[in-house]
């Protein structure tokens, strides 16, 4: 027989189980690990982001676009990534501006899998120096629940104007991941 005949068993029910694909009986010509197993999301991490966004917002819809530089590290393993997000809000305001942002996220699964969907408040508000904020939460696509939670500020900007409503974006990720084994 070839390989491991309890191989996939998961007698607890664990597996997509709140966003995890939790480690059933494995096998030993291909160990459970994210190295191995490019679908592994075992454990989880926080990361920090550091970036620039643009905003705008006009009457009750605005978009905005952010590049990031992300590190983080937690159970799973450690990495960076290069991230791109774009944003819809929906709300009432205006509001024009630029700036630096600073973030924090907690993850479910591996650093690069904390990108995608995300919906969640946020607010700009300036007249010259403007501030921001936004709180959101990732969503599984693939297996429902919610993959992470994050909150960003703008520091440094310029802008204009005064903005507040739901957020809905989408974040693409580059990483260079190094996986625990």
């Amino acid at each position: 027989m070839e390989g491991n005949p309890l191989k996939g068993i998961d007698p607890l029910g664990l597996t997509g189980r709140g966003g995890s694909n939790a480690n059933t009986i494995g096998d030993k010509k291909n160990p459970a690990s994210c190295e191995c197993d490019p679908n592994n999301n075992n454990g989880g991490g926080l990361s920090g982001q550091l970036g620039l966004q643009g905003s705008i917002h006009v009457i009750a819809v605005g978009f905005s676009v952010s590049g990031w530089g992300s590190a983080g590290g937690g159970t799973s393993g450690a990495g960076a990534c290069g991230m791109v997000q774009m944003c819809a809000r929906i709300g009432p305001g205006a509001y024009l501006g630029a700036g630096f942002g600073l973030g924090a996220s907690a993850y479910s699964g591996k650093l690069s899998q904390s990108g995608g969907l995300s919906v969640g408040v946020g607010a700009d508000a300036g007249t010259g120096p403007s501030v921001g904020g936004q709180l959101t939460f990732g969503v599984d696509t693939d297996q429902g629940g919610v993959n992470s939670v994050g909150a960003a500020t703008g520091h440094g900007g310029f802008g204009g104007g005064l903005s507040a409503g739901i957020d809905v974006c989408w974040t693409e990720m580059k990483c260079n991941e190094k996986c625990q084994k």
